[in-house]
């Protein structure tokens, strides 16, 4: 297949294309550059910002991956950094989605990242695609990043929303926040510690998207989540537990509640999501089914 994929050049993206590429597909990388004709994956240059591309060029796609956004994590929540946040996603879905719509043969499946922040706040209740979407920041930006891709949606292209949950990698992700304060000896339960934490392997994504790609009766929402989410204590003691075997130390009550007590201030979500579609090749193992394996791999 030719796949175009955005978002190339962040965790997912990279991973995902070196997989792509090893399967035997042609990879088109969307970048905001001038492109690089060197270069080892083909390239296609866009500006979502500016509403800049021009696919007249672009040749024949059979599937699309945007992974494109400005990160949640990059710095204080300020009502600019918000719209950014929410924008940058909106506008570049809307603006691909309305580039492979108009295309002389459309892809035959647009994959469309998203987030279980579509959930919101939701404590204990038990959550799955078919549950409605909350209220909050999150959970608006979810629906609005969803509902751009319905151009695409209407042309025909079958249209799949992957919403992620906490991606647990040595590469990067939730680890690479928290790795810092944890190894600095400020690493502290949110709260009460009782918050859901829905997670997924990054080698899950990865397997999942390939798997989605070619699956024709998948389409609509998919959580991408481990069968089994955990508690933010859960995760907490899972990384102290790691760093102990390595420093034999135990971690300052005070420096851990003021670094949790900025951080709980934080606008995020909780929710208990598990996914009721398989996103996963037949006969496999399934996802990393325990959170402490996928710990210790990372």
């Amino acid at each position: 297949m030719r796949i175009l994929v955005s978002g190339g050049s962040g965790m997912v993206g990279r991973e995902l294309i070196t997989t792509l590429t090893y399967d035997g597909h042609q990879v088109v990388q969307l970048v905001r550059r001038p492109t690089n004709p060197e270069a080892r994956i083909s390239e296609f240059m866009w500006d979502p910002e500016h509403g800049t591309f021009d696919s007249r060029m672009l040749g024949r796609i059979d599937a699309a991956i945007h992974l494109g956004g400005v990160s949640i994590a990059g710095g204080r929540w300020s009502s600019e950094r918000k719209l950014l946040i929410q924008e940058s996603r909106v506008r570049s879905t809307r603006i691909l989605s309305q580039a492979l719509a108009g295309l002389e043969s459309p892809p035959k499946v647009f994959i469309v990242a998203s987030a279980v922040g579509y959930y919101g706040d939701r404590g204990e209740e038990p959550l799955t695609e078919d549950s409605p979407a909350g209220t909050g920041f999150l959970a608006e930006t979810a629906t609005r990043w969803e509902s751009a891709a319905d151009v695409a949606r209407e042309a025909g292209v079958r249209v799949i929303h992957a919403r992620f949950g906490l991606i647990i990698s040595r590469y990067g992700g939730i680890l690479g926040k928290i790795r810092i304060p944890f190894q600095t000896a400020l690493g502290g339960k949110l709260g009460n510690g009782r918050q859901w934490w829905p997670w997924i392997s990054l080698d899950d994504v990865i397997n999942g998207l390939s798997y989605l790609l070619g699956n024709e009766e998948i389409s609509g929402p998919v959580n991408f989540t481990a069968p089994t989410p955990v508690r933010n204590e859960e995760l907490r003691n899972s990384w102290r537990r790691r760093f102990l075997d390595q420093r034999g130390s135990m971690y300052p009550r005070r420096s851990s509640n003021s670094y949790s007590a900025r951080w709980a201030r934080r606008p995020c979500s909780t929710a208990s999501v598990r996914s009721r579609k398989s996103f996963r090749q037949p006969g496999s193992t399934g996802a990393t089914p325990i959170f402490q394996t996928c710990f210790i791999r990372s």
